[in-house]
């Protein structure tokens, strides 16, 4: 399923430390995506297809839920500095 061009955003409150788990997290879906395509987009995220989405899956204490909103992204030149360097994006 094509899900290109549409966006996510996950959400989360994190203790201290990471790796002890417990995390609080969730998600924006795109407002454009079809109902099918949301329904993947939330398997996806929540960790149901696997790969790296599992990983927070796994340290997830409380699933916040996903919202279904409009949503638009822009790019931005920044500078990123660095040790004694600059890069720009």
């Amino acid at each position: 399923m094509d899900v290109s061009g549409l966006n996510v955003a996950m959400f989360g409150d994190t203790p201290r430390v990471m790796g002890d788990g417990n995390w609080r997290l969730g998600w924006f879906v795109d407002a454009s995506a079809s109902e099918e395509q949301a329904d993947k987009l939330r398997a996806l995220f929540s960790g149901q297809l696997g790969g790296p989405p599992e990983i927070f899956a796994q340290m997830m204490g409380e699933n916040l839920g996903v919202e279904v909103a409009p949503s638009s992204t822009r790019t931005m030149d920044a500078a990123i500095g660095c040790g004694s360097g600059t890069s720009r994006r």
